[in-house]
């Protein structure tokens, strides 16, 4: 039930990245993320100890997380695999001018040097100090209920009639 009650949660989506001793790039989705600090700008990621990048992310000093836009799914999807080898096969990846690879035209993308690591059940969390951020425009990836969804503005089509009765 504890599932069930948290995939109630609407979250974001992000795909976190860094490169391993071979200097190969490795990375997960990830909408277990958000601020932690403003000063210092810190933010945290959650991230499964069974992840077959795990080990990567335990020794990265740096990394970065990309705020996926709602075209992105299938990006998400190919970075949530547990079976998928060549998550990186594609052109949305590029590294920023200090090397970190980070995914081209997402919503933002953040840059962070690994402040702590705190293993905590089944996943550890990641804290990041921020280096650098850039943003973008679009509409973010929004995850509910284990599928992905639009977000809609108040003023937009979608908008449900509203009685008083």
């Amino acid at each position: 039930m504890f599932r069930e009650a948290m995939s109630r949660l609407a979250s974001g989506v992000t795909i976190v990245a860094s490169v391993d001793d071979q200097g190969r790039p490795r990375g997960f989705t990830a909408n277990a993320f958000c601020s932690l600090s403003a000063d210092p700008a810190l933010i945290l990621v959650c991230l499964d100890q069974g992840a077959r990048c795990h080990e990567t992310f335990m020794r990265a000093s740096v990394f970065s997380v990309s705020i996926l836009t709602d075209r992105h799914q299938d990006v998400a999807l190919r970075f949530s695999s547990k079976t998928q080898i060549d998550k990186f096969r594609s052109g949305e990846f590029a590294a920023d001018a200090s090397g970190v690879i980070r995914m081209t035209g997402a919503l933002a993308c953040i840059t962070c040097e690994t402040y702590r690591r705190l293993p905590i059940g089944d996943h550890t969390i990641i804290i990041g100090r921020v280096l650098s951020a850039e943003v973008s425009h679009g509409q973010p990836a929004i995850y509910f209920n284990r599928r992905f969804r639009q977000l809609c503005d108040v003023d937009c089509a979608c908008r449900l009639p509203v009685s008083f009765g």
